[in-house]
């Protein structure tokens, strides 16, 4: 659904869907920051709460199976 990447000094989150403009302004009203390679910080494992809806939204992406069909 999300790939983790654990840095110490700043862990963060990549979503398998493209982060269009509305997706950033999601990420930036609540109070995160989207880093290098669309990534999204997350200071703390709670924070990945902030963004619930996206987390939902990857998950509905990653249930199509015709996405991982190859063609």
């Amino acid at each position: 659904m999300v790939r983790y990447y654990d840095n110490k000094q700043r862990p963060s989150i990549q979503l398998p869907i493209e982060l269009t403009d509305k997706i950033k302004n999601e990420v930036k009203r609540a109070e995160l920051e989207i880093g290098a390679g669309d990534q999204i910080i997350i200071d703390k494992p709670e924070n990945v709460l902030r963004i619930s809806g996206l987390i939902l939204d990857a998950y509905e992406y990653t249930k199509n199976d015709e996405i991982f069909k190859r063609k």
